[in-house]
């Protein structure tokens, strides 16, 4: 009887686990067809603030509160430029994300807009020449990220101030 209560909460144990994990972790990819950041990465800059770049990456994966985890240590948030940036304070941190059809998938868009330091990620268009990115999730291995759908359903967002 011991025995079969001990395999039961291995097994209950196993489950929990499993029903209560991160995705697949993945790299930051930039996708859109015949643009200038076509299969560039996207890595957070010196000021913690989301750019596509080139030599860098960054890892990341989707917590299964629907945060989004990059380079182990740090949570993406938008700031009060709509810029997407990155905190280790997890209390910044914005839920709602997801992995859809291999892409990050996010209530609002991923806007690249140049500026003088690089093409930096928005929340939305800051000007009509903007890119509007795709973040692929590539696994180490190079395939896609399975879809991901996080088990929270609460989605919390960041107030943004006027400007």
């Amino acid at each position: 009887m011991q025995f079969t209560n001990i395999l039961i909460s291995l097994v209950a144990f196993s489950f929990f686990r499993k029903a209560c994990a991160d995705s697949v972790p993945f790299t930051l990819l930039s996708i859109f067809s015949g643009s200038v950041l076509q299969y560039a990465s996207i890595a957070p800059n010196e000021d913690n603030i989301l750019q596509v770049v080139t030599p860098n990456h960054s890892t990341g994966v989707i917590t299964d509160e629907g945060f989004f985890k990059i380079n182990n240590n740090t949570y993406v948030y938008i700031n009060e430029k709509d810029q997407y940036a990155v905190s280790e304070n997890k209390c910044d941190a914005i839920s709602g994300f997801s992995i859809r059809d291999a892409n990050i998938n996010f209530k609002y868009p991923f806007a690249a807009h140049n500026q003088t330091e690089g093409w930096i990620l928005y929340s939305q268009n800051q000007s009509p020449q903007d890119i509007g990115r795709a973040i692929a999730a590539i696994t180490s291995n190079g395939s896609f990220a399975p879809d991901f759908i996080p088990n929270t359903t609460t989605i919390t967002t960041t107030t943004l101030s006027p400007a």
